[in-house]
């Protein structure tokens, strides 16, 4: 019986000489020769990763991106454990731009391979999307691994004080639309970087106080409100009524009048018509409603014909929705319906009708 033989050779022996030669012929440059033997050795052997993997990779060299990218999502449909192909996919998406994919390849890899380069390659492409905060974190993990690098020092730096303008800039647009929750939160987070320059802080500083006193006068204003719809509770009996039975005519004839419901939906529109006040809403839908109509969640974006959506009417007099009934809020209403329609016109310019109830009292989230 002979002997084991060593890793080194034991991995080589394993290797089809095909593929030992292309990988030879890659790393000496004769890229157009390794790309003629992988290609043959997949003729004889299309399942394998490693061929794949080479044949990527010489693609890549090449400038054949997509070529190459088609190979080593091959590799990877055999061997998911190919860790180096995830990297070289992460480069290829990015170099192609396809950025979000780009990241979840170099994720894979680096957390099997964490190292500074792949952080550094990651941060960047969150710099190109958008993404101060991720940015941030990435050039935080590539100098903790590579510390005393001055210029990671300095992308860190720059990073930092690109989430800290990022933050305060999102602050001052919910703060000029009147999102006073929302611009309180962004610029807390802004001053907490430490990384505003002066006059963004001192706006900042300024800025959080006014909407936070504006939130104590939102949160004073639906007091009422509030109280009011507990009154409307104790007073109206509840129905528990499901979306679907708002045209189902049968269950109707079990009532001798209106019926009060207790529902939770989202402004899509606010709309006068026919004389008086109407909000377009969408239902939060229950789990047996998301069933009844084969979804899996809630969804809240309404097309252009108004029929995508659980959809219906709150209606008042002009003037009768309380001021945070606004389009783009959540918010719990007692409304009564004894199956009336209404018809609107939707953005195409088209008539729908829709179910509506008359408004009780409501509070928002």
């Amino acid at each position: 019986k002979l002997p084991p033989l060593p890793l080194q050779a034991t991995t080589q022996a394993s290797r089809p000489a095909g593929e030992q030669r292309a990988e030879v012929l890659l790393d000496s440059g004769k890229t157009d020769e390794a790309i003629n033997a992988l290609e043959s050795v997949l003729q004889s052997n299309p399942d394998s990763p490693r061929a794949h993997f080479l044949l990527g990779k010489a693609l890549s060299v090449k400038g054949d991106l997509f070529a190459s990218i088609k190979h080593l999502e091959e590799c990877l449909r055999v061997d998911e454990k190919f860790y180096d192909a995830y990297y070289l996919l992460g480069r290829n998406y990015s170099r192609v731009n396809l950025l979000e994919d780009a990241i979840k390849n170099y994720q894979i890899y680096y957390v099997v391979k964490p190292q500074a380069s792949v952080a550094l390659e990651m941060a960047r492409i969150y710099e190109t999307m958008g993404s101060p905060e991720k940015a941030k974190e990435y050039y935080s993990r590539a100098n903790s691994m590579n510390p005393g690098n001055p210029n990671l020092q300095m992308r860190l730096t720059e990073s930092a004080g690109n989430l800290a303008n990022d933050l305060y800039l999102r602050g001052n647009h919910a703060f000029t639309t009147s999102k006073f929750e929302e611009a309180a939160n962004l610029f807390s987070q802004a001053l907490e970087t430490g990384n505003l320059i002066e006059s963004s802080r001192r706006d900042a500083v300024r800025k959080l106080e006014v909407a936070r006193f504006k939130i104590r006068e939102d949160e004073e204003k639906q007091r009422p409100a509030r109280e009011g719809f507990t009154a409307t509770r104790q007073n109206f009996a509840g129905t528990n009524l499901k979306y679907w039975q708002l045209n189902d005519i049968n269950f109707k004839t079990r009532f001798t009048g209106p019926i009060t419901v207790e529902w939770r939906g989202y402004i899509a529109r606010k709309i006068t018509r026919h004389g008086r006040d109407f909000l377009l809403m969408i239902k939060e839908l229950g789990q047996d409603e998301l069933d009844s109509m084969n979804r899996d969640r809630n969804d809240y974006r309404l097309n252009g014909h108004f029929n995508n959506q659980p959809s219906f009417l709150l209606a008042t007099r002009r003037g009768g929705f309380p001021p945070f009934a606004r389009e783009g809020q959540m918010i719990t209403f007692n409304g009564t319906t004894d199956w009336q329609f209404y018809d609107i016109i939707n953005d195409l310019g088209q008539t729908v009708r829709l179910p509506s109830f008359e408004f009780i009292s409501a509070y928002p989230d």
